[in-house]
C-alpha cells in the first residue's frame, strides 16, 4: 500500500510540473508572437508612410518664377509644390493644388476632423534655400513676407523651415492670418 501511494504521488507531482512547463512554454511562445505581431505592424506602418511619400511627392504643380519676389530678385527659382493630407496618418481629408493661367497657385479641399484634420502644401525641394537673402542693413520690423491670397474666412498657416518639411522638425517660422473672400494682400512679419 505504501508503495503504490508513493507511486501516485510522485506521478502527481510530475503531472503538475509538466503543466506549469507546458503553460510556461505556451505563454513565451504567445509572448513572442505579440511581440513579432507589433514589430509586423510598425514595419506595415512604416512601409505605407514611406508609399504616401514617395507618392505625394510625385505629384506636384510647377508655379512660375514670378511667384516667389525677394529682395534679392536677381535669382529667380522655380518652386515646385505638392499636397500632404491627413491621409498620412489615416485621415480622410483631401486637398487639389491648381496653378492658374496667371501664375496663381489655387489650393483647395475638404477637412474632415474626425480621424485626422489638415491638408496642407509644401514646396517640393525644399532642403535648398528659398533665397530670402539680401536683407542686409533693414531691421527685423522691416523683414516681411507679403503674400496675396484669397479664401474662404478660415485661418491658413504660413510656415518656413530650414530643412526638408518631411522630418516633422521645429518650423524656424510660421505665422497664421485670416481670410477673406477677396484677394487681400497680407504683410507677414518675420521678426
Amino acid at each position: 500500500t505504501t508503495t503504490t501511494t508513493t507511486t501516485t504521488t510522485t506521478t502527481t507531482i510530475i503531472t503538475t510540473t509538466n503543466n506549469k512547463q507546458r503553460q510556461t512554454i505556451i505563454y513565451g511562445q504567445l509572448f513572442v508572437a505579440i511581440i513579432g505581431l507589433g514589430i509586423a505592424w510598425v514595419g506595415y506602418r512604416l512601409y505605407r508612410f514611406l508609399q504616401y511619400r514617395r507618392r505625394t511627392k510625385s505629384d506636384w504643380v510647377a508655379v512660375p518664377s514670378s511667384f516667389l519676389t525677394t529682395l534679392n530678385s536677381r535669382k529667380k527659382k522655380d518652386l515646385k509644390f505638392f499636397r500632404i493630407n491627413d491621409g498620412v496618418m489615416g485621415g480622410k481629408s483631401s486637398s487639389e493644388l491648381n496653378v492658374t493661367s496667371s501664375g496663381y497657385l489655387i489650393f483647395s479641399g475638404t477637412i474632415i476632423t474626425k480621424g485626422g484634420g489638415f491638408a496642407s502644401c509644401r514646396t517640393l525641394g525644399d532642403d535648398q534655400s528659398l533665397g530670402f537673402g539680401g536683407g542686409e542693413g533693414l531691421s527685423l520690423e522691416q523683414l516681411v513676407l507679403v503674400v496675396k491670397a484669397k479664401g474662404d474666412g478660415q485661418l491658413y498657416k504660413v510656415t518656413l523651415h530650414t530643412a526638408d518639411s518631411w522630418s516633422m522638425g521645429i518650423p524656424v517660422w510660421s505665422y497664421d492670418f485670416l481670410t477673406s473672400s477677396v484677394e487681400e494682400t497680407y504683410t507677414l512679419p518675420l521678426s
